[in-house]
This record gives structure tokens, sequence and C-alpha cells, in this order.
């Protein structure tokens, strides 16, 4: 190879080289000053053909990378760095993301969420992928629930934070019913644990058959009476709630309200008050058995498809 030819390579290499850290350094900036302007999506100056393919490199280096390098505290952060110059030389390559939080989180939880907090601030993304999002939640709460379940003390901060995840998932449209499934838990799990002193610490159950009515009242409850088909425009209708309420509040009355010896309960108090108010309210047209809780109107068959679910 003559001598010109290798000087041509050097030249080429330092070129490509320079562009990588050239490219990484604009992007990120170039999505802060879009997203401050707030300008649309297709508004956007669209990045160069070039960008897009070196982080098709990059994404194949990490995914070799990964591959041969099982992720540790020793190497996570080169799992990170992969991940945000693959980001900052393509903000819209979502995969990365996502690739990224959930190969990180159960190492580093912070740097995990530090992506999830880019995708809240993508001006697109934040608008419309909520499953990132809803993630982030279930993996904090995955050992709050472990310590509710084993009765140790939860951490409000973790719960409180959790649900603002939850919250900005559930509000996304397409939203998995998942995330304002979530959200309603651990909404009742947090107004469990801080019940102010001197008053009666209301089970999970009974916070969440209210958050749940309320949620009815508040959303599907208007729709539908302004004329909207059953549950338009929210994720769950009439029916959909109807069916959780059932479980809650046969849950209610198997755990609080049937139990031997438990008159003076002032739990099981709360718990009777709020489940005729709630029959009452949600189900006025229907005839219930207040023994087994079940509606009268309703076969054996019928009741098992649509309202029996792990008692």
């Amino acid at each position: 190879m003559r001598g010109n030819d290798i000087k041509l390579i050097i030249i080429a290499v330092i070129g490509f080289i320079l562009s990588i850290v050239l490219a990484s350094r604009i992007a990120p900036q170039r999505m802060k000053i879009t997203a401050g302007r707030r300008v649309s999506f297709a508004s956007r100056m669209p990045l160069g053909g070039f960008q897009k393919f070196l982080a098709d490199v990059m994404w194949m280096r990490f995914i070799q990378f990964a591959g041969a390098e099982q992720i540790s505290k020793d190497n996570v952060g080169q799992y990170d760095n992969y991940i945000k110059r693959i980001i900052g030389l393509d903000p819209n390559f979502y995969r990365a993301y996502r690739q990224g939080f959930h190969t990180i989180y159960n190492v580093d939880l912070e740097r995990a969420l530090n992506i999830v907090k880019m995708v809240d601030e993508h001006p697109v993304f934040s608008k419309t992928k909520s499953d990132i999002q809803l993630n982030a939640g279930l993996v904090l709460m995955r050992t709050q629930w472990r310590n509710y379940y084993a009765n140790k003390d939860l951490d409000e901060q973790v719960v409180r934070r959790a649900l603002n995840y939850y919250r900005k998932a559930k509000d996304i449209p397409g939203a998995r019913p998942t995330a304002l499934n979530s959200y309603i838990r651990t909404l009742a799990i947090l107004e469990s644990i801080t019940t102010p002193k001197g008053e009666v610490v209301l089970p999970k159950e009974l916070h969440e058959l209210q958050q749940w009515c309320a949620y009815w009242r508040n959303n599907v409850l208007m729709e539908e009476g302004e004329g909207a088909p059953i549950g338009a425009g929210s994720e769950f209708g009439t029916e959909d709630i109807g069916k959780k309420v059932i479980n809650l509040i046969r849950k209610i009355a198997k755990r609080y309200i049937q139990k031997k010896d438990a008159t003076k309960d002032p739990i099981r108090e709360k718990a009777e008050k709020l489940v005729q108010e709630t029959i009452h309210e949600f189900f006025p047209d229907k005839r219930f058995d207040w023994e087994s809780y079940t509606p009268y109107d309703l076969d054996k068959a019928q009741y098992r498809h649509l309202y029996v679910e792990n008692v």
C-alpha cells in the first residue's frame, strides 16, 4: 500500500471519530432547544442520515458488548455510556431508551431512572410512550409490595415516586390498563400508610374501593352521562369497573366484615358502611344477597365469568 493511501485512511478515520464526538455533543443540545421552543415533532430539523447511521453502528456495538460482557456494578457505567451516546446521535431511537432502562435497572436503579427522565423530557415520547414510565413504577414498587405483604414498613418516598410514574403513564393516550390499575392500587397503599395519628388505619382494599368509585364518578360516569359510549375516552367503563368493585366488595366482606368475633371492630364498622354505600350508589338497580355479596340477577356461570378473581 502506498504512502498516500495510508494518509487518506488515517484522515478518514480521524474525520469519522471527530464526527462521532461532534454529533454526540450537538444532538442533545438541539433536542433541548427544540423542546424549549415547544415546536411540533413534524417541524423539527431532521437528523442527518449520517448521524442515524452512526447511531445504528453504535447500537450494534452495544449489542455486541452486552452479549460479551454480563452487566455488573463494575461495568454498568459502560452500558450507560453506550446508551447515552446512541441517544445523543439519534434522540428518536426509542428502542435505545427502553433497552437501556431494562438492562440497567437491576444493577443501578438511579441510572435507569435517569433514562426514564430523558424520555419524560422528549417532546414526542413524553406524550406517546407510556410503557417505560409504567415499568419504572413497577420496578420501584416491587420491594414495597414485598414489604407490604410481609407486614413490614414501606418507604413513603419510594411509593410517592412510583405513584408519579404511574400517573404519567396512565395519562398518556393508549396506555395499558395496567397503568390505571397500578396507579389506583398505589394511591390506596399510600393513603393507608399516611393515615394521621389517632385515626383508624384502614386496609388497602377499602382505600382501593373508594378510589375506583371516585374514578368512576369523575371520569366514566360523566362521559356516559353525556351520551358517549360506555368507557369512551377512558381505559375502563362502568362494566369494567363494576367487575373490580364487586371483587373488592367480596374481598372486604370476607376479610373484614364476615370474620368471627368482630362485632366491635372499628375496621369492620367502616368496611360495612363503605360496602353498603358503594352498592347503593354503584348498583342501584341490582338486588344483592347480603351474605354472599352476590347480585341476584346473575346465575353462577355468569358470576364466575364476570366477577370472580382470586378472592
